[in-house]
Parts: structure tokens; sequence; C-alpha cells
């Protein structure tokens, strides 16, 4: 209800106002919470339709195409020696593989150095100058790879850090130990273009002082790795390396024979993973199931006897009192929604169909889901809200036990007949999609890839913006309105009193 303002009056008179008022008043907030009602419809639909783009854009898009289900796999006799992902483009074959050499990263440990002069016997530091090392003044020359040489200064100013910070601009990893008294560099990455070296054009002198020359440092090379497919060599800067369609990652080198020179060898066999192509489909069953249950819940929970809540209404309860019942008001605000039937109505009726495909024996068969083992529960047996939720006869994951101690007639035909449940779970799959996209296109009532009349959603809550301005407007006046009758009525019954007390003085009543 409108608090009542305007001319200063008396409780009383205020009070007879809220009571005059108080049906049209109760129009406006009723109003109010068709408006509130509304807005926590199109909260509840913008969630429910981002799930429902989720399956219709990822889990749908990708089962209706044939190519999705030639999963691949490759078994090695020994992993120990590298790890294999198989593409899509991987040729069936048995191929042998062995490791000759695994990448590496250059690393140079310096040679310990020490203070010379007057500086002897002091601690080093960042700030220490290199002079002070004995290191004289000139240039030496750091080359990357097959770059060019970066050239490194040196003079009498030249800190420990100074030093470092040139050593890494000119393209390694650099840092002065103070503890060792050591500089440590290491490449940036594995391979032999990332190795680094001194040229020989370096000044001997300013490598020796500073512990880089090659008589005092350690250098360890930068390498390539090499495996061998079939007996050729393929190299590569890092461990992992792709050859047709096989994505290798070298793990350990194979031994050499020392008379032949030849490496022992890992079998690797690339065929059909039919586990990945059953993982792909329960995906889809599991998806629709989530899908499917969280649409029944929407629309079988009854809102009757909840209706959002406004300010007023709020005056009085606990905050959780609050939060328990917007909480019910929002979980049932899309009961009986005709667009969550619609919807559901679509994904069930795609369950339902059967399609046409050819079996290993060269015949046609028309299959339904209830033929590769995938049905729904009684209706006793199921539980609220999952009445049309799919299960998989078989499958590990499956809570009712009499499901789960069944055959898996799944995994059995596509193990036996993989092609025959790739043309069925294409077919339906993009049935379903086609009905789906049917139901999505914009039209007057909503937009592309909206499952819901968002538009009149929003048409609904501007309408109700307008009625309740009316409305309140129409109140306002009728309340001024009557504030200025009660005033004047006011103002007649003081003037009928101040002429009643002049007459009873007039006959000394």
């Amino acid at each position: 209800m409108i608090r009542l303002t305007g001319m200063n009056s008396g409780l009383d008179t205020e009070t007879i106002i809220n009571e005059l008022v108080s049906a049209q008043s109760a129009k406006v907030s009723s109003v109010k919470k068709k408006q509130l009602a509304v807005s926590y419809k199109r909260e509840a639909w913008s969630s429910l339709n981002t799930k429902v783009l989720d399956f219709y854009n990822s889990t749908l898009s990708d089962l209706k195409l044939s190519t999705a289900y030639s999963k691949k796999k490759t078994e090695l006799s020994d992993s120990s020696y590298a790890k294999v992902t198989t593409g899509s483009s991987a040729m069936y074959a048995s191929q042998s593989l062995s490791v000759h050499q695994l990448a590496k990263a250059g690393y140079m440990t310096g040679g310990e150095v020490k203070l010379e002069g007057e500086a002897e016997g002091g601690k080093i530091t960042n700030s220490t100058l290199v002079k002070d090392l004995g290191a004289p003044s000139g240039s030496i020359f750091l080359k990357v790879g097959e770059g060019e040489a970066a050239e490194i200064k040196v003079d009498d100013t030249t800190t420990v850090s100074d030093l470092v910070n040139q050593l890494k601009s000119a393209g390694v990893n650099a840092s002065f130990d103070s503890t060792h008294n050591r500089f440590y560099l290491a490449s940036k990455d594995t391979g032999e273009k990332y190795d680094f070296n001194f040229t020989s054009d370096s000044d001997s002198a300013i490598l020796s002082k500073l512990g880089l020359d090659s008589g005092s440092a350690k250098k360890v090379d930068g390498q390539d790795s090499i495996i061998a497919l079939n007996g050729v060599e393929y190299k590569g800067s890092g461990n992992t390396l792709t050859v047709n369609g096989l994505t290798i990652t070298a793990l350990k080198e194979n031994a050499k024979d020392a008379e032949t020179g030849r490496y022992e060898e890992v079998q690797m066999t690339t065929k059909a993973d039919t586990s990945g192509t059953y993982d792909m489909i329960k995906k889809f069953v599991t998806d629709y199931s989530k899908l499917i249950n969280e649409l029944d819940k929407s629309y079988n929970t009854d809102s009757e006897k909840y209706e959002p809540l406004l300010s007023a209404d709020k005056e009085g309860l606990s905050d959780s009192e609050i939060e328990d019942w917007e909480k019910k008001v929002k979980d049932s605000i899309l009961y009986r929604d005709n667009n969550v039937s619609t919807l559901s109505n679509v994904l069930t009726n795609a369950m339902l169909k059967g399609f046409s495909v050819k079996l290993a024996d060269g015949s046609s068969k028309t299959l339904h889901l209830s033929d590769f083992g995938i049905n729904t529960l009684s209706y006793f047996e199921s539980e609220d809200n999952e009445k049309h939720a799919l299960h998989i006869d078989g499958d590990s994951d499956e809570t009712n036990a009499t499901l789960k101690s069944k055959s898996n007639k799944l995994m059995e035909m596509i193990e036996s007949d993989p092609d025959a449940v790739v043309s069925f779970f294409t077919q339906l799959s993009k049935s379903l999609y086609d009905d789906m996209y049917q139901m999505q296109k914009s039209n007057s009532l909503h937009n592309a890839l909206k499952w819901y009349d968002n538009k009149q959603l929003d048409t609904d809550y501007n309408d109700f913006a307008s009625k309740i301005s009316s409305q309140e407007d129409k109140l306002n006046s009728r309340v001024d309105k009557l504030y200025k009758q009660f005033s004047r009525m006011e103002t007649a019954l003081a003037k009928l009193n101040s002429k009643s007390s002049v007459f009873g003085g007039m006959t000394g009543m």
C-alpha cells in the first residue's frame, strides 16, 4: 500500500483515507507482484536456456556428424617409452617405434669466481662490479641457435646484475648464485635452435674471469629429439612430434645394440576405440537426461501457494523466512509453462523415433533406443520428475541394480556392428537437432537461439510497469482529493463550532 502523504492531518484522517483507498492500493500491489513474477520468470528461463543451448551446440552438434564417432586409440607394447594421442586422420596400422634421443635444453654451470685485489675476501653480490672479479673491459659475444651473436659489453661500471640482465637480453635465462659464486645460463626451450654458445671471437680473458670459458664452465648442449617410425627418423625441438595423425611424446630412450647399431623397438598398434564411441553416446544419454529432468521439475512444481513478496510483505519476517519464501517462488516460477512443455515434448518425442539402418549382414532394419538397451524406468520405479530420463542397461554407473546387472547391449552392438550404431545415433541426433532448430528460430515472440518467449516476457514486464505507473497516479490523485475533501470538512466543522460557541454565549448556555 502506498503511504499517504500530503497536507498535515491527524492519524484518524490518514487511517480513514487508507481504508477508503485500500482496494485501489491492493490493485497496485497485485500488478507489482505480477511484474516481479515476470522478472523471476525471465531469470529462470535465462538460466535454463543456457543449459538448453549448451546441449544443442555441444552434445547434439557433435553427435549428428558421423565422423565424430570415428574414435581411435593407439596401444604400445611398452608405454614407458612414449605416450601417443591418436587423431582422427591416423591410419589403422601396426608400427614399430624407437626413441633415439630426447630433446634437451642447453645449460651452463659457470666456474666459481672470486674477488680480486682490494675486494678480495669479500662477499659477491648482485651489486658487485665485475672488474673486482678480475674481468677486464671489453666485449663477449653470445649466439643463440642460428641467430646473430649478441654483443655483451663489460666495463668498469658493469655490475653482476648488469651482466645477468645483458645475458637475458641476449636470449637465455641467466642468474648468479651468491652462495656458490657461480653464473648459470640456460636455454629458453629445448632443442638445437635454442642452444647457445659464446662465439670464437669472444674475449677469453673476460670469460675466464667470469667462469664462463670452456676450461672452467660445464656445458650441457641443447639437442633435438629423434624418434623412428618403421625405421624412418623424425626430429623435433621438443619431445612431442606429430606424424601422420599420431602425436607422440617421447619419454625414454630405447637401448642401442653396440654391435649392430640398431635400437630396440616398441610395437605401436592403432585401432578403433569402441570405448570412446560408447562414452560419446553415454554422454549424450546423460546430458539429455539431466536436461529433461530439469524441464520436468520446472514444469511440475506447483506455484499456486507462493507469490512474490513486496517490501511491505517482508515486514515482520526474518531474513531466513524471506529467503526461504523467495526460493520457493523462484523454484516454481515455470509451473505449467507452455515453452517448457513444448520443449519437453520435442525432446521426448525424438527419443521415441525409429530409424532405418543397414546391418552388418546387409539387411536393413528400423531400430529404436530400446534395441540398444536404452530405456526409461517404469513409472513406479522412477523418481518424481525423472520419468523421462534414459538409462543404459549394463552400464557401470547405473544406479538401478536391476539394470546394472543386465548385459550391455549398446557396447555389444558397437563391437559387433559399429556402422549400424553410428547410423542410428547420427540420424537420431540430427532429427532432434532439426526439431530444436525449428523451435528456436526468431519470430515475434522470441529471438534466435531462445527456446522461450523472451520478447513477450519483455513486453509483459514493460506493460506491467505502465499499469503500475498509471494506477499509482490514479491512487495518488484520489488520495489528494480525499485529503482536500477532509480539509474542507474540517474547516466547515471548525466554523460551525465557532458559531455554536457564539450562540451559546448569547443565550447564556
